[in-house]
């Protein structure tokens, strides 16, 4: 069960003017999989029509088996284009 101040946030309604658009980076994640629709769809309801919804998150693809080698490419390639302070954080939540 979500924290009460999470299931404050989620049925709290949008007061202001319908947005243009909206951008989530590494946010959706955090949350078990029904926050995450009961989120997408709050956040649906936010735009304006034909507003744009940007998303960049983290999606894992790969047998769990492997998963030793497949984070290490992750942060590896996050590096790469982020630099290593992005790799750090990003360390920290896996």
């Amino acid at each position: 069960m979500p924290s009460p101040s999470m299931r404050t946030a989620f049925s709290s309604t949008w007061d202001a003017e319908a947005a243009d658009a909206i951008v989530s980076t590494a946010a959706l994640y955090l949350l078990p999989d029904f926050w995450k629709l009961v989120a997408l769809k709050r956040m649906n309801g936010m735009l304006k029509a034909g507003g744009r919804f940007f998303l960049l998150d983290v999606v894992f693809s790969f047998p769990v088996e492997n998963h030793e080698k497949a984070l290490d490419k992750w942060l590896s390639a996050m590096n790469q284009m982020s630099g290593g302070k992005m790799m750090q954080e990003a360390s920290v939540h896996i």
